[in-house]
């Protein structure tokens, strides 16, 4: 069975050297309200993964951004999600620099910040999400 490809960003203050990443706390469905996730979403058949991430982050965060490279599973190909979805993650930049205005809450969360390492440690992260935020917090400085 073919998995559902989820793409989603890593948006960070620095590629070359980031301290914090921006974290949405989701508002549903039901059982994953209140856990917190990097934004993305599903990518639409026939759209590459990287426009994906380009438009879900557009649409969640009202932010353009400058893709830099993928953070790939240390485990290889995609990041197993469930059964019926996988997720690739890119570590991106806003365009308009670290100063970019982050919303407070959006569409899909109620509160979106800035974390950095420890931070990322305190989280309540949904499942698919937990492993990856250990291996981000890992790369930030």
């Amino acid at each position: 069975m073919t998995r559902q490809l989820v793409a989603a960003g890593l948006v960070v203050d620095d590629l070359f050297a980031p301290t914090q990443v921006v974290v949405g706390r989701r508002i549903s469905p039901w059982e994953l309200a209140g856990m917190w996730e990097f934004p993305g979403g599903k990518v639409f058949e026939g759209e590459a993964p990287e426009v994906a991430v380009e438009r879900e982050l557009m649409e969640e965060l009202g932010c353009a951004v400058h893709l830099g490279s993928e953070l790939r599973n240390p485990g290889g190909g995609a990041w197993p999600i469930n059964d019926a979805l996988e997720m690739r993650l890119w570590w991106v930049t806003p365009l308009t620099g670290i100063d970019a205005v982050i919303p407070e809450h959006g569409p899909s969360h109620d509160e979106i910040i800035w974390a950095d390492a420890a931070r990322l440690g305190t989280l309540s992260w949904v499942p698919a999400d937990h492993h990856v935020a250990q291996v981000v917090a890992n790369h930030l400085r």
